[in-house]
């Protein structure tokens, strides 16, 4: 019985399928996982999700409520954020056990409402 060797072409399709399907998409949500976060600090909120990072102060804030993509801010002016590096699944919310997205809407809420 003879092996036959792959041919150098043979190894460089398997290796930019290897790309294309495995490394790139595992360093992709790798990215994402490390990228998004929300940051408070005296003067407001940095909110940064996987493409944009926004800046709004505590007096912007109108109230805020954690969803299954993420805590959903509404602004003063209408507007809204959702903070994604934070999510309440959906078994979470049926069970109705807490997580850090309760967490976070309500330390966003205490500080709007002036409570600290």
């Amino acid at each position: 019985m003879t092996i036959a060797a792959a041919s150098e072409g043979d190894i460089g399709a398997a290796a930019a399928i290897a790309f294309v399907f495995v490394i790139a998409p595992t360093a992709g949500a790798l990215w994402y996982v490390q990228r998004c976060k929300v940051v408070c600090a005296p003067d407001g909120l940095e909110v940064v999700n996987v493409l944009r990072r926004r800046k709004v102060g505590w007096h912007e804030l109108a109230h805020a409520q954690p969803g299954y993509y993420g805590v959903i801010i509404d602004l003063k002016g209408g507007r809204r954020i959702i903070a994604s590096a934070v999510q309440k699944s959906n078994v979470s919310k049926a069970t109705n056990k807490r997580t850090r997205a309760d967490d976070l809407a309500d330390l966003i809420n205490r500080r709007v409402s002036g409570r600290r």
